[in-house]
């Protein structure tokens, strides 16, 4: 089967957040900072066909 459409998962805690991106099977963790986002939205944007990201964030965050 081909998938034509990538969803991003993303657990944020305070210092770091993890993300996995399917159907690639590809993850990555970065620093809760702005470098951090930066290089997460660097490593997504060679990506094509991004059609949803679901946040698990860490109570209180």
């Amino acid at each position: 089967m081909t998938y034509t459409s990538r969803f991003v998962g993303l657990d944020i805690s305070k210092s770091s957040f993890d993300i996995c991106l399917l159907p690639d099977g590809v993850r990555a963790s970065f620093s809760n900072s702005p470098q951090g986002i930066a290089d997460c939205l660097a490593l997504l944007h060679s990506f094509e066909g991004i059609d949803r990201l679901v946040l698990e964030p860490t109570v209180g965050y």
